[in-house]
């Protein structure tokens, strides 16, 4: 083991399993010692890029690789710190901090009173340290330790602004807050409700989207007779996924409950994705039965089977389905065909893929900022001065109570 001074690791989530974890490394030497462990992508060494800039890579031991990782090099203050953002399983993160320990990075634990081990430089950064322990995806993660590095710089520009230029300042502030429901759908996760008719392939595009069998698919229309969620990661998006069952005008009295009980998970889920039968004619007052007794905030039409012949095509439906639909796709929930399409649209109709977003975008990311900022906002119309001290103390400053003109 190397006899370095001054170096420390730790774990900064909760122990135990989880999505993901952060491992914190601060001292004189934590670029080289981290450098040592960790392979980039790009090919360049960690060591030149000490620029609070966010890397993508792998924890190496040996020719082994333990986990793909992402490093975050902050330099807020003395010392240097690094946060490493792992997966979350148990064995991962004892490896990691092994190699750490056998580098020289002493493992220290939360009474070790070496202070706060996300040091907040403002107050949007100890929230981002807060909010950290409940995130779920690495990309949540990214998003978060990029607030917390930039997020206090930009209100405090706009604080700055409120004086010389009210309006300018409204419109930047108005910008964060219009972000905060995405954050919240990045941070806390998003509901997708499948709807449709019996047999059109619901359960199977559920399992496909899973990525396993979870729920039981047969050739026999109802086979579904309850409702199911599951959660999945859709491309760093943490997702509820859940599946209803169709309309059985047949069924009894219990599968009529558990056909409403879907119902009102459809009615409050983020999206709705309604399935149709490709291979059929397009039911009657389908718009009426699956998506009106809903209201999410968008919807998405699949035409499933397209690995059969197709009957109908996007013309033959009805005007106003087609008018709410943000989207449509032939898929083969059976084959696959068409899904990684799918899974693009779905990021893409909560907001969270495409160019009018980014990780690395300023967000206000809890609704206490939003109260805030609204607060402010207000302020506006009628003292700037009220609003720049409205944004810096109840954002920005750690310490409250200071004086501003």
């Amino acid at each position: 083991m190397k006899t370095t001074t001054g170096n420390r690791s730790r774990l900064l989530t909760p122990p135990g399993v989880g999505a993901i974890a952060v491992i914190q490394v601060a001292g004189p030497d934590a670029l080289s010692l981290v450098n040592d462990l960790f392979r980039p992508k790009s090919g360049r060494p960690l060591k030149a890029l000490a620029d609070s800039r966010l890397r993508y890579g792998e924890i190496i031991d040996g020719d082994e690789v333990l986990d793909d990782v992402i490093v975050n090099v902050s330099v807020p203050g003395a010392p240097l710190t690094i946060d490493i953002c792992a997966h979350g399983g148990v064995r991962i993160v004892e490896r990691i901090l092994e190699l750490l320990s056998q580098a020289g990075a002493a493992l220290a634990g939360p009474d070790d009173g070496s202070g706060d081990a996300w040091p907040g430089t403002s107050r949007v950064a100890s929230d981002a340290a807060r909010v950290l322990s409940r995130t779920k995806t690495k990309l949540a993660v990214r998003f978060l330790a990029w607030q917390r590095t930039h997020l206090a710089d930009r209100l405090t520009g706009i604080a700055n602004t409120c004086d010389s230029a009210p309006d300018e300042a409204a419109a930047a502030l108005q910008a964060l807050v219009d972000g905060y429901p995405t954050a919240r759908l990045l941070l806390d996760g998003a509901s997708v409700a499948i709807v449709g008719p019996p047999n059109a392939g619901k359960s199977t595009l559920f399992n496909r989207l899973l990525g396993r069998t979870s729920a039981v698919v047969s050739p026999t229309a109802g086979t579904t007779r309850d409702w199911l969620a599951e959660g999945i990661d859709l491309g760093g998006i943490p997702l509820t996924v859940i599946d209803t069952a169709g309309d059985l005008r047949s069924g009894g009295e219990l599968d009529r409950e558990a056909i409403a009980t879907g119902r009102a998970q459809a009615s409050s889920a983020d999206l709705l994705i309604l399935v149709l039968d490709g291979s059929c004619p397009v039911p009657a007052a389908i718009a009426e039965s699956y998506v009106a007794p809903a209201a999410p905030k968008a919807l998405i039409l699949v035409a499933n089977k397209s690995d059969t012949e197709p009957a109908w095509q996007s013309h033959d439906l009805p005007a106003d389905l087609a008018r709410r639909a943000t989207s449509l796709h032939a898929v083969s929930a059976l084959t696959g065909e068409g899904i990684a399409d799918l899974a693009s649209a779905i990021k893409s109709a909560l907001g969270l893929a495409g160019s009018g977003w980014s990780y690395d975008l300023p967000s206000l990311f809890t609704g206490d900022h939003v109260a805030t900022a609204r607060a402010a906002l207000t302020q506006l119309r009628r003292s700037p001065v009220m609003a720049k001290r409205t944004i810096l103390e109840g954002l920005v400053e750690l310490q409250v109570g200071r004086g501003y003109n």
